[in-house]
Parts: C-alpha cells; sequence; structure tokens
C-alpha cells in the first residue's frame, strides 16, 4: 500500500484541490492556511441597500398588508495588505427580530471597533471577539463572518467553499415564496414555473 507524503511546501495550499481529499488532509490544509493568513482588518464600510420586490411578500402576519420594499446591510471589510472581504445581512424583524437599522447600529457601536486590528483569518477569534462585545445579534455579526471568509480565500487564492471543506453541489436551486394570493393566483404562479425553481408556501 502506497503511503500518502505530506507535502512539505506551505504553499501547496494555493494548488492542490481539495475536494475529495481524507479529512485529516483539510485540517492540515486549514493549519497551512492560517501560517500563510496574516492580515489585520484596518476599516469596515457599512452600508444600507433598498430594493423594490418584484411581488409583494405575503405571510398572515402582515395582516394583508404585503413586503414591497427589502433591505439589506452590505460589510465591507478592509485589510492592511489591500485586500478587501464583503458580506451581506438580511434581516427584518418579523422574522429575525432584528432589523436593518439595529444592525446597522450594532456594527457601527460594538462589532466594528471590537476587529478593528484583527486578523481576519483567525475566525475563532473574530468571534470571540463579537461576542466579548456583545452576546446575541448573529445577523449583525454574519456579514463580518462572511467577510473574513472573502478576505481569507482571496490572500490564498481560493474559494471559500475549500476552506470550508469542499463542494457538495455545483449548484444551487432558488426558492420563490408562494401563497400570498387569491387560491387562483398561487395556482397560475406554481403551474408558471419552469421546473428549475423550487417554490415554497407561505401561510
Amino acid at each position: 500500500m502506497q503511503k500518502r507524503v505530506l507535502p512539505s511546501n506551505e504553499k501547496m495550499a494555493r494548488d492542490v484541490p481539495t475536494d475529495g481529499l481524507p479529512i485529516c488532509w483539510h485540517i492540515y490544509l486549514r493549519r497551512i492556511a492560517f501560517v500563510e493568513c496574516s492580515m489585520k482588518i484596518v476599516k469596515l464600510e457599512i452600508a444600507s441597500v433598498r430594493f423594490e420586490l418584484e411581488h409583494p411578500y405575503v405571510t398572515a402576519g402582515y395582516k394583508g398588508v404585503g413586503l414591497v420594499e427589502k433591505k439589506c446591510v452590505i460589510v465591507r471589510l478592509h485589510t492592511d495588505t489591500g485586500l478587501s472581504g464583503v458580506g451581506e445581512s438580511d434581516s427584518h424583524p418579523a422574522f429575525t427580530y432584528e432589523s436593518p437599522e439595529t444592525v446597522m447600529a450594532v456594527l457601527s457601536h460594538q462589532l466594528a471597533p471590537a476587529v478593528l486590528g484583527a486578523d481576519p483569518c483567525n475566525l475563532s477569534k473574530i468571534h470571540a471577539k463579537m461576542d466579548d462585545a456583545i452576546p446575541g445579534w448573529a445577523f449583525a455579526k454574519g456579514p463580518i463572518d462572511v467577510a473574513c471568509y472573502d478576505a481569507w480565500g482571496q490572500s490564498l487564492g481560493l474559494p471559500v467553499y475549500k476552506l470550508l471543506g469542499g463542494a457538495l453541489r455545483d449548484r444551487v436551486p432558488l426558492i420563490w415564496p408562494i401563497g400570498g394570493g387569491t387560491p387562483d393566483e398561487n395556482a397560475r404562479a406554481i403551474f408558471s414555473f419552469d421546473g428549475r425553481t423550487r417554490f415554497c408556501m407561505v401561510e
């Protein structure tokens, strides 16, 4: 039985595909990534983006008043190497108990100051700093987490799915909510699908 020889060149993390490798190799590659990645967060840009929905999003909780627009919070994380990562938070108080306004406030006053100067490649310390600054608030912490992975992957020349252990699929189906209209409207919407998009029923 041929033995596997671990490579001595730390830069192999840039070149060797990780799909299908044993878990011990994934752990090894992630350790290499932490060695090679050394950056500092120097600035966070936080912005709110508003866009209109194609159709009103109606549920029983809205008492017949549909959601016609959506606001998301975007975080751009800048590092001392010139690389930057981007993350997004999609919150709504009716579903997540956090709103874009509270997410903006928590990011600006608690989380951004807490992670300045930290290494975005060390996600454990990033989350520890955020948790020390304020417990909870997952939708405010999420965009910083995603932006760190983005910057980390760029620094190694790897897509983020390789940092997470490999891809399980090569495409993700979209989900379209149905249920806010009349029975006839909902039926027409269901039969209008082309088979490439899944749908879910909304109460």
